[in-house]
């Protein structure tokens, strides 16, 4: 009886011991307090405890994630794992990073375009992002899925709160650091709903705007190759 009491407590014992390594692989001493704002922070601490649908690719200075909420057929992040709040935060300093940015998005680009040749991509940047951890959006232009959900996710992606990757490296190299009007790109938020793709303007709302992009994606006339 002796025996078997102590087997149990080894085993009890052992397996304790296993979850709170586990545990603290997945986590660092600061990410139990993450806000929702800061959740891509542990993707970029510990990529290699996610799985491939959500984590992409990683190495170490960079991770690609699918995004939570995608708002087109292929949408991921890309971000350095180096701790950068935003890009506001970016100085001339971290030019050499974003040419390595830019390069791991237009891999992911051309990896999805061998998968199919009719998705066209930007990549860019928010210029006010809602989420800690600078990361570049690569997105394909179709816009075709069920998280767009509003105004705000629209205008985000097809207005000039949306920034090319070209043109925040352009404004780092003149001026070595990022900043923007706050109130006029919040105002671009709020804009109407136009068609992208085409001179379609005022469009009534979301369901009217996803009929529109639909009618698009099934026209192979309106989808042109890079």
């Amino acid at each position: 009886m002796q025996i078997i009491i102590i087997t149990i407590k080894i085993m009890k014992n052992s397996t304790r011991s296993f979850s709170t390594k586990s545990f603290s692989s997945y986590s660092s001493s600061s990410s139990p307090s993450l806000r929702w704002s800061e959740e891509l922070i542990r993707y970029c601490e510990h990529p290699e405890v996610f799985s491939t649908k959500e984590v992409y690719h990683f190495d170490n200075e960079f991770v690609i994630i699918f995004d939570k909420y995608p708002k087109a057929k292929k949408h991921f992040l890309v971000m350095p794992r180096k701790r950068i709040d935003s890009i506001e935060n970016l100085k001339k300093g971290d030019l050499g990073m974003m040419q390595k940015l830019k390069e791991k998005g237009q891999w992911v680009i051309d990896s999805m375009k061998e998968e199919n040749p009719k998705l066209n991509f930007r990549m860019g940047f928010h210029a006010f992002p809602s989420m800690k951890q600078f990361h570049m959006h690569v997105i394909s232009q179709d816009f075709i899925s069920s998280a767009l959900k509003n105004k705000k996710h629209w205008n985000s992606f097809t207005t000039p709160f949306f920034k090319d990757y070209e043109k925040i490296e352009n404004i780092l190299k003149e001026k070595g650091e990022i900043k923007f009007d706050k109130i006029y790109y919040e105002a671009l938020l709020k804009k109407p709903l136009n068609c992208h793709l085409c001179n379609k303007k005022d469009i009534k709302n979301i369901p009217t705007l996803k009929k529109h992009l639909g009618d698009h994606w099934n026209d192979d006339s309106s989808e042109k190759s890079e």
